[in-house]
């Protein structure tokens, strides 16, 4: 009986000792917390004074570093410092740059189906034109294949822009003829051309100077724009037309991406795509409507409206540019039409909220 009992007892043991070496061996095999910290560059067109880097990215960075507890840093180069616009995708692609942030507009033809979203339906403000934009590329694999080689992290549209003159008020389609109207992009010089006037080519950053100079009659910008670009001290008129939103992208270099854990990847992609497109999308109505309540007080800028018969005027104007716009993309063997019944129909889901 003792003996058995002994037996019983070292079987005990030895089954105790085993399970404490078992679960040893399996603390062991387990993986540490990852404590590694990734400091990223990121490349900005917009100047650090700008509001929706103020308003938008840099709360969009500081949340990102917050919810990965510090592991993932960005370092911002805001006004093109770490890579010109036109270069920035190819730096994200071979890791010049780990992040970046640019405007198609200096990348005439590298997107061509990203870039219907310049050809929107004109003539009524859309309140969530970065939503349509992001939600027509989440829908559409062919817009998805064109930005190969890196994350998207997400799209967002600036907003909608309205004609503008330094000494000619535009109330018609009539008075917009002739005139020179600075365009900086190939949808922009398109647009110009279909309304009738004199498109001027020139870069953002240039417009400033070229309004001041003369060297053009107006601009089609956001209201916004009066303040950060300081076309308010050279504009004297605006006509309420919305058209033109232009399209912008956020992608991270792959490499960076595929370093990631799958947590850091998930609250990258939680803080990005549509919780930022929408921030995107609050702010810039929010400062639309702030900056045109202020153009007549702020800067002595005098707002025209324009009736449905005249607006209808500049919507059939403007028809054949998005009748060739679908040409070009059959051309390429896609399907242009189609695309662009889907874009509309999203553009106008999202203009009715």
């Amino acid at each position: 009986m003792r003996r058995g009992k002994l037996l019983a007892m070292s079987g005990c043991v030895l089954l105790t000792v085993i399970l404490m070496l078992s679960t040893l061996v399996t603390a062991c095999a387990q993986p540490a917390p990852t404590t590694e910290v990734w400091e990223l560059d990121m490349s900005f067109l917009i100047p650090d004074v700008s509001k929706r880097y103020k308003q938008v990215f840099t709360p969009w960075m500081n949340e990102i570093e917050e919810r990965t507890g510090g592991r993932v840093k960005i370092t911002p180069f805001p006004s093109s410092v770490l890579t010109p616009q036109s270069e920035a995708y190819d730096a994200v692609k071979g890791g010049v740059a780990d992040i970046a942030s640019f405007g198609q507009v200096a990348n005439p033809g590298r997107f061509p189906i990203s870039e219907v979203l310049n050809l929107a339906p004109i003539g009524t403000f859309n309140k969530r034109s970065s939503r349509a934009f992001w939600e027509f590329y989440k829908q559409s694999p062919e817009v998805q294949a064109e930005y190969p080689g890196v994350k998207v992290l997400f799209l967002f549209s600036i907003p909608q822009q309205n004609p503008a003159s330094i000494s000619k008020p535009i109330r018609s389609l009539d008075d917009l003829r002739g005139m020179k109207m600075l365009s900086p992009g190939t949808y922009q010089i398109k647009m110009m051309q279909a309304l009738g006037a004199a498109p001027v080519s020139v870069l953002f950053g240039e417009a400033f100077l070229a309004l001041e100079k003369g060297v053009a009659d107006g601009i089609v910008c956001p209201y916004e724009a009066l303040s950060s670009w300081r076309f308010g001290e050279v504009i004297k008129y605006m006509t309420d037309m919305p058209m033109l939103p232009s399209p912008f992208e956020v992608v991270m270099n792959i490499d960076v991406w595929n370093s990631f854990p799958r947590d850091i990847q998930k609250i990258i992609d939680e803080v990005s795509g549509d919780h930022v497109v929408d921030m995107m999308d609050e702010y810039h109505t929010r400062i639309e409507a702030e900056s045109r309540a202020a153009a007549p007080e702020k800067f002595g800028i005098e707002i025209f409206e324009l009736s449905a018969e005249e607006k209808a005027r500049w919507i059939a104007a403007i028809a054949p540019v998005r009748e060739r716009w679908v040409a070009d993309i059959e051309a390429k063997g896609l399907p242009g039409s189609k695309l662009l019944e889907k874009f509309d129909r999203i553009w106008d889901e999202y203009a009715g909220e």
